[in-house]
């Protein structure tokens, strides 16, 4: 799942917000949100 996700990032399938939801429902986990965004992860938001 990671890789799906990182790949529909780097295409602007997904914004930040939608990587965060991933996390949120457990596919990725923080650190991946960050390698895929460049930044750390927050889930306030």
């Amino acid at each position: 799942m990671f890789e799906f996700i990182k790949f529909m990032y780097s295409i602007n399938g997904y914004d930040n917000k939608g990587v965060a939801y991933f996390v949120g429902i457990g596919n990725i986990d923080a650190d991946q949100y960050k390698t895929i965004t460049g930044q750390d992860y927050n889930k306030e938001g």
